[in-house]
């Protein structure tokens, strides 16, 4: 076990550094000349000062030093100044990560609690009325563009109970209440609209244990069908189940961008939508590498607890 996690954590390695090299060509792609952004119209834009300004962004050097420099920056920490905010990228980023994670933790509880019970709910009773007409809905509901259905909700709550999300941002101690109303609606949402999908991975998880040869053992001596589920299913499903509770940490980590964006919430993907606006590039490449390396560190420790669930996929 020793010697696998040692070897996935040499692999994370070349990942992070790939997804770096990636953010920083992106960015160098799309983002125009950083002298036209910082200055535009100003009055104080002069070749002396433009000259300036490329020397202390380091825009004034070839590409390959341009990314090395940022890179070396990145390993100490240092992810750059806002040019929009005139502060460390780091800073802006770890003052709106506890709104995004609280909203990604309580939209990846709901997610997977909802998701396991459903699907081996469906699973148990595969081709019922029960379980096409869910999977019908379900379809419906992973179809529907997340922006219109936060959207149709903000505006049928209004209509029905005259009631709108709190424009003004309260954090949790300045008052609970306020702030559980406010992060309610977009985390619940989210949870639920990942949960179709989720449950369909479970179901599909649960059918191809219920068909194996153990199963069909068990009830031929008579075990009763929830013994089978929990002791025998549950159990051999455990690694799926890991899948599931990956893909909605890694799931509520984007959404709760979006539902951040339409609810108007102070997190990281209003942040990271305001930076885009405003050319704001160190804090565009600060905020998807920041993204990025979190989607990889999941990915490990999904894998990590596979290897711990099953030690048959270590190969040593």
């Amino acid at each position: 076990m020793i010697k696998y996690i040692i070897r996935r954590l040499l692999q994370l390695i070349p990942t992070v550094l790939l997804a770096t090299l990636f953010v920083f060509l992106m960015v160098n792609m799309i983002r125009g000349d950083a002298i036209d952004i910082y200055f535009g119209l100003s009055e104080s834009r002069s070749p002396e000062a433009e000259a300036a300004l490329a020397a202390r962004l380091g825009i004034d050097k070839p590409l390959p030093v341009q990314y090395l420099t940022w890179l070396g920056r990145l390993i100490t920490g240092d992810f750059g100044t806002s040019w929009r905010y005139d502060e460390p990228v780091l800073s802006l980023i770890l003052q709106r990560l506890a709104l995004s994670m609280e909203l990604a933790v309580i939209a990846s509880a709901i997610s997977i609690v909802f998701s396991v019970l459903l699907g081996i709910y469906l699973a148990v009773h595969q081709n019922s009325l029960a379980d096409q007409v869910i999977r019908f809905v379900g379809l419906i509901f992973l179809s529907a563009p997340i922006y219109w259905v936060a959207l149709g909700i903000i505006l049928f709550l209004s209509k029905a109970f005259r009631w709108v999300p709190p424009l003004q941002y309260v954090s949790l101690t300045e008052d609970l209440g306020t702030h559980l109303q406010i992060i309610a609606i977009p985390s619940v949402l989210w949870g639920i609209l990942s949960v179709p999908s989720f449950s369909r991975f479970v179901r599909n998880a649960v059918l191809d244990v219920l068909s194996e040869d153990y199963v069909r053992t068990a009830r031929a001596k008579g075990l009763l069908e929830r013994q089978i589920l929990y002791t025998h299913v549950l159990r051999n499903a455990a690694g799926s189940l890991i899948t599931v509770v990956g893909l909605s940490l890694a799931g509520a980590a984007g959404g709760t961008l979006l539902m951040e964006i339409v609810f108007t919430l102070p997190g990281m993907g209003r942040l990271w939508l305001t930076s885009i606006y405003q050319r704001d590039i160190p804090t565009i490449m600060g905020i998807s590498v920041f993204i990025s390396t979190t989607f990889v560190i999941v990915n490990l420790v999904v894998d990590l607890c596979y290897a711990w669930f099953d030690p048959r996929i270590r190969y040593d």
